[in-house]
């Protein structure tokens, strides 16, 4: 059994299906948990629903305002969401209140031709996230006539489960607690966070490079916000602000093996050194992939 409640402000009304076990634990979340018209309100305000629901309708209303848009004759509607699960972070009867994480959701996104197949609408609402490339540039060794050394990055090796590893190289990263993906403080924040809790290094937020903004990234498909880069477009909303850190001085011995993270959070965290010419080839992490493709094209035309 399942209950459907529409959408308070879209015109024509969107019905939104909330499954039967899910019923309970948004009332709980509710402000009026005996109110069912007030069953939706922890999910409408949920950053990542609102802003994925937002965007999708700002697409769609393109469709029928630009002649020139591909889908114009016969334009695409929403016509439901199911909501399939719902993940909460933060123990019921915790010193703080629980609240949505991750959403799974069905969005049923069609057009009035029987013959055409409604589009792929399983969606995994996660919201924002931030990951930094940290680059080391060690000093000069006298031994070796003062040359240069070849930069190095720091990695972190750490069990991801979903993926079935329990050690997967990547770039520092965490997620983003924000309203709007285009938070840049609050993402900047974030990242020199991750990088004291993973790493144990102080920085200042303002320290931070932020990849995506040099290298333009908004003005690209400017009806999404914010200008992180999509790692799985095709299921899930993520978007991840890519930042890089250049850090002086330092030598591979004094990052190599060393162990961060928060363990009250689940992280088995240990530090990897790899010279910055040999990462493109040490890793199978998208992020850290995209991060240096970033800084690699923006060394090229002379912006970091």
């Amino acid at each position: 059994m399942s209950t459907t409640i529409y959408h308070p402000y879209t015109t024509p009304p969107i019905p939104i299906t909330i499954p039967h076990h899910l019923t309970p634990l948004l009332s709980s979340l509710s402000a009026d948990p005996t109110s069912t018209a007030r069953l939706l309100e922890p999910l409408l305000t949920h950053p990542p629903f609102k802003i994925w629901f937002n965007t999708l309708q700002h697409s769609l209303s393109l469709q029928k305002t630009n002649p020139a848009h591909p889908f114009h004759k016969d334009p695409y509607e929403l016509k439901h969401i199911t909501i399939n699960n719902i993940d909460v972070f933060g123990p019921r009867g915790g010193p703080k209140p629980p609240k949505i994480g991750f959403v799974n959701l069905h969005a049923d996104v069609r057009c009035s031709d029987p013959a055409e197949a409604p589009l792929p609408g399983i969606v995994f609402l996660r919201g924002g996230s931030v990951a930094i490339l940290v680059i080391v540039e060690p000093e000069a060794d006298a031994q070796d006539g003062n040359a240069k050394p070849e930069p190095l990055i720091i990695l972190t090796q750490q069990p991801r489960i979903p993926v079935g590893s329990l050690s997967l190289l990547e770039i520092p990263a965490g997620m983003i607690e924000s309203t709007s993906p285009g938070s840049g403080s609050a993402f900047s924040g974030t990242a020199a966070k991750e990088l004291q809790e993973e790493l144990g290094l102080t920085i200042r937020a303002e320290d931070l490079l932020d990849l995506c903004a040099l290298a333009g990234l908004e003005g690209v498909d400017s009806v999404l916000e914010g200008g992180g880069v999509f790692p799985s477009p095709g299921g899930s909303d993520e978007h991840i602000t890519l930042f890089a850190y250049v850090h002086k001085g330092g030598r591979r011995e004094e990052w190599e093996g060393k162990v961060g993270g928060l363990r009250e959070d689940g992280e088995r965290i240990v530090l990897r050194i790899v010279e910055a010419g040999e990462l493109w080839r040490k890793t199978r992490d998208m992020k850290t992939l995209a991060a240096w493709a970033l800084w690699e094209g923006l060394k090229r035309e002379g912006r970091v």
